[in-house]
C-alpha cells in the first residue's frame, strides 16, 4: 500500500500527464464559461477539497481578473443569499460523495448561478448538481489523508481557467505562462522537499513526539499552507492540533501557550517574515513553547527546517505544504499510529456527510 509520501513523489508525473490532457478535459467547462462568462466565482469544498480552493483563489483571480471567493460548502449554503450577478459557484469533492458540496451546488443553481462540480471520480454522484463537471485526471489515491490531490485539484482549476482565459481574450497571456511555469516548477521539486523532510524529522522526531497541543502559524501567500498542513497532522497524528493567520494568532491566541505546546510556524519570503521570526522568539523565551519556522531565510535555531524554497511569485504554499504533509506521515509513523485505521468506517453515512447512492 502506498504512504502519504509516495503519493506526493507521484504527483509531477501525474501532473505532467494531466497536462497533456487539460484542454480536453476542460473542453465543456471551457465552453460553458465562454457562454456565459461569469463576472464573479464561488469556490466550494470541505476538508483538503476547500483548502485546494483557497491555494487556487488569487491564481483563479489573476487569470480571468474576476473576484473570487472561497467558502465551507455548508457556510455557504446556510448563510449565502445574495451572490454578485451572473456568478459560477465551483463545488469541488475529490472523491465526489461529499453531500454538503452538493447541497451548495443546489443553493447555487436557486440563486441562478452556473453550477460546475469537480471531482477525481467520473462517474461522481456530485455531477448530477452542476451544469457541467470538470474532471481531476489522477490515478485513484487510495489513502485517507489526502496530498496528490490537493496539487492535482489545483493545478485543474488554474488551468482550466488559463483554457478560459485563451479562448476569451481575457487576462494577460505573459503572466499566465509565468504562472504556469512557475506552479509546474514547483509541483517537480516536491520530491525533493519530501526527502529533505524526512531526513530533518529523523533529526528531531523525538522532540516532535513530545507534542500533542500543536499550532501552525502562516501568513501572507502561504496561509492555505498552514490550513491544509495543520490537517493533515490532525488526520494522522490525531491530537489537538489548530491553525491561525499570524496576525490573528496575536489577537489573544498566544495567551493560551505554555511549555506544552508546540508552535510552527511558516516563514516565506513575504513583509510578515521578520515578524514571525520575533513572535517564535518571545513564545520560546517568555511561554516556554517548543518552536520550529520552516522557512529558507537563515535562522538562529538548530530546530528550524532550513530550505532553499523557490518563492516564487505564484504557488510558493505548494512547497511548504509539501513539508507538512511528510511531517504529518513521520509523525504517526514514530508514533505507532496507523494513520489509515479507522474509528469508525461508517461515520460518514451515519451523519450523512457523504452520500454513497
Amino acid at each position: 500500500m502506498k504512504s502519504m509520501c509516495d503519493y506526493i513523489n507521484r504527483t509531477p508525473q501525474t501532473v505532467e500527464n494531466l497536462v497533456r490532457h487539460i484542454e480536453e478535459d476542460s473542453e465543456a467547462f471551457v465552453r460553458k464559461m465562454l457562454e456565459r462568462m461569469p463576472s464573479a466565482i464561488y469556490l466550494v469544498g470541505s476538508g483538503t477539497s476547500l483548502n485546494a480552493a483557497y491555494l487556487a483563489q488569487h491564481a483563479m483571480e489573476k487569470v480571468l481578473s474576476i473576484p473570487c471567493f472561497v467558502y465551507p460548502a455548508m457556510t455557504f449554503t446556510d448563510t449565502v443569499h445574495t451572490v454578485v450577478e451572473n456568478s459560477c459557484v465551483i463545488g469541488i469533492s475529490q472523491a465526489g460523495r461529499s453531500s454538503s458540496t452538493m447541497q451548495a451546488l443546489d443553493h447555487a443553481r436557486a440563486l441562478g448561478c452556473m453550477s460546475v462540480a469537480v471531482s477525481s471520480e467520473e462517474h461522481a454522484l456530485i455531477r448530477e448538481h452542476a451544469d457541467v463537471f470538470l474532471p481531476v485526471r489522477m490515478p485513484l489515491e487510495d489513502i485517507g489523508p489526502k496530498t496528490e490531490g490537493c496539487y492535482c485539484t489545483v493545478v485543474t482549476l488554474v488551468l482550466s481557467m488559463m483554457e478560459v482565459s485563451e479562448k476569451s481574450g481575457r487576462g494577460c497571456r505573459e503572466i499566465n505562462h509565468k504562472m504556469k511555469q512557475e506552479m509546474l516548477a514547483c509541483i517537480d521539486h516536491l520530491p525533493q522537499i519530501v526527502d529533505s523532510t524526512w531526513k530533518w524529522c529523523e533529526e528531531h522526531g523525538e522532540k516532535l513526539s513530545l507534542y500533542d497541543n500543536i499550532i501552525v502559524v502562516g501568513y501572507g501567500d502561504c496561509i492555505p499552507a498552514a490550513l491544509e498542513g495543520a490537517l493533515k497532522i490532525l488526520e494522522t497524528v490525531r491530537c489537538c492540533i489548530r491553525s491561525y493567520e499570524t496576525e490573528e494568532f496575536m489577537h489573544g491566541i498566544y495567551h493560551s501557550i505554555d511549555r506544552n505546546t508546540m508552535v510552527i510556524s511558516i516563514g516565506n519570503a513575504q513583509r510578515h517574515f521578520d515578524r514571525a521570526k520575533r513572535l517564535l522568539s518571545w513564545l520560546k523565551q517568555v511561554k516556554g513553547a517548543y518552536t520550529i519556522m520552516v522557512t529558507g531565510q537563515r535562522t538562529d535555531s538548530d530546530d528550524d527546517f532550513i530550505y532553499p524554497f523557490s518563492e516564487y511569485e505564484f504557488f510558493p504554499a505548494f512547497e511548504y505544504l509539501a513539508f507538512f504533509q511528510t511531517l504529518a506521515q513521520h509523525m504517526a509513523e514514530y508514533r505507532g499510529i496507523d494513520y489509515e485505521a479507522q474509528g469508525d468506517p461508517g461515520f460518514h453515512k451515519t451523519m450523512g456527510s457523504y452520500v454513497y447512492e
